[in-house]
């Protein structure tokens, strides 16, 4: 699904041109709920932070960062395999 100069997500037929698009897309096909794309939304643009200026990385808003991460994962795990077992 992703690789570099953006996102191709098959099943829609859709280029996605960052990734924080890839989200804003899921949550437009039913594939996310909207809850989900609202906990989801910006932890991508941490990990710009992370790559390209780590240097001056907060570390207490790295921690938070990774405890909202850790928090909503699994719900988007579960979300994905939903949508995924719904497909076939």
């Amino acid at each position: 699904m992703l690789g570099n100069g953006g996102a191709y997500v098959k099943s829609f037929y859709r280029r996605i041109g960052t990734l924080p698009d890839s989200p804003r897309l899921l949550k437009e096909k039913d594939v996310m709920s909207p809850p989900l794309y609202q906990k989801l939304k910006g932890l991508g643009g941490f990990r710009n932070v992370l790559v390209h200026e780590y240097i001056r990385v907060d570390i207490s808003l790295l921690s938070s960062s990774l405890t909202r991460a850790f928090d909503t994962f699994p719900a988007f795990s579960s979300e994905i395999r939903e949508w995924l077992k719904n497909e076939r």
